[in-house]
């Protein structure tokens, strides 16, 4: 997991990189059986909050079956970096 989660960390990383300065432009998406329009600032958001949302369930998981996973604050603004370290 630490694997994966570190290859997601450096994904973001390049997202922020690449599309800094792009937030507010759109991309069509299929809903249901429509179509919306939304900005990569929400697609972002969705994306991490999603992230968290599975991070949360996974640490639930491990508590259920007695492992006890290390803290997973967030980072300080003045952490994030490239060479960062994973956060769990």
């Amino acid at each position: 997991m630490r694997e994966v989660f570190k290859n997601t960390d450096e994904l973001v990383y390049e997202f922020l990189t690449d599309f800094k300065i792009k937030w507010d432009s759109t991309k069509p998406a299929a809903w249901h059986s429509d179509s919306v329009e939304l900005t990569e600032l929400w697609l972002f958001s969705h994306t991490i909050t999603h992230e968290f949302h599975h991070r949360g369930q996974i640490v639930k998981m491990g508590r259920q079956l007695g492992y006890i996973p290390p803290k997973m604050n967030l980072a300080k603004p003045s952490q994030v970096n490239e060479q960062a370290e994973p956060l769990i």
